[in-house]
């Protein structure tokens, strides 16, 4: 069986539901495999493995580094003038501007790109089983087609690409206003072994953007988390985590 498990969920910049899933999900996997390692898949690795307790990786490129601070725009260097005396050139600017993207952005882009699919094709390789774990990932609001839709899109392929079993759990769908967005799960979803949605609507968006394989509808992940044990005294509440989770919290009265 799966002893090698991989949750993907995009995560880690402190949406509590989304993180309860995770929570939720690695519970039931630890109750009926104690043996299987899981690993995480994540917009954020550092949060994910500090707060799961779990090795992790970043689903997109841009997420294996954190954004460089804001610095404030010295406007004396050499670049910002050059950029002050070409605006004065509309044209000009706007040649030499798509001429650095072609030349310089575009190639450095597609290699960094491709290095980071010869990473997550590592990573994919030593997985038995890939989740994409709850949540509302089915979705194109989110900065677009080319962040949430593409991303499952290509981890889709990995994992089929390197014999891995690729399961969608109770995911919510919607909105997708976008045809790449509905292009990119169409042709991911039937890729995969296991779907269900986390309610019906959901159930039905997917299907009408062409989705014609079985599927089933449960509760979202996140009622599968164990409830702490809540030992209620005069002057304080306290909430007592379960041994398989971290969730718990107290309050003095």
């Amino acid at each position: 069986m799966f002893t090698r498990i991989g949750l993907l969920e995009h995560v880690g910049y402190g949406n509590l539901g989304d993180d309860a899933t995770v929570a939720a999900l690695m519970h039931h996997i630890k109750a009926r495999r104690p043996q299987a390692s899981i690993i995480g898949i994540t917009l954020n690795p550092y949060d994910t493995q500090k707060r799961h307790g779990i090795i992790s990786y970043a689903i997109r490129r841009e997420c294996k580094l954190a954004p460089p601070p804001p610095t404030p725009e010295n406007k004396s260097t050499p670049r910002v003038r050059l950029k002050a005396v070409l605006s004065k050139y509309p044209i000009l600017f706007l040649v030499l501007r798509a001429v650095k993207t072609v030349t310089i952005r575009a190639p450095r882009v597609f290699f960094q790109e491709f290095l980071f699919l010869i990473e997550s094709f590592r990573i994919a390789k030593c997985l038995d089983l890939l989740i994409i774990c709850g949540g509302g990932q089915l979705r194109d609001s989110a900065d677009g087609p080319y962040k949430f839709p593409s991303t499952l899109f290509k981890w889709v392929i990995l994992a089929r690409l390197t014999g891995a079993r690729c399961y969608f759990i109770n995911v919510g769908a919607g909105p997708l206003k976008t045809w790449p967005a509905r292009l990119f799960l169409r042709y991911a979803l039937p890729l995969a072994d296991y779907t269900s949605f986390r309610d019906q609507q959901s159930q039905l968006t997917i299907r009408q953007i062409g989705f014609t394989g079985t599927s089933r509808v449960h509760a979202d992940c996140v009622y599968g988390l164990p409830l702490p044990e809540r030992t209620i005294g005069r002057h304080t509440l306290v909430l007592t985590p379960t041994s398989s989770d971290n969730w718990g919290a107290s309050a003095r009265g």
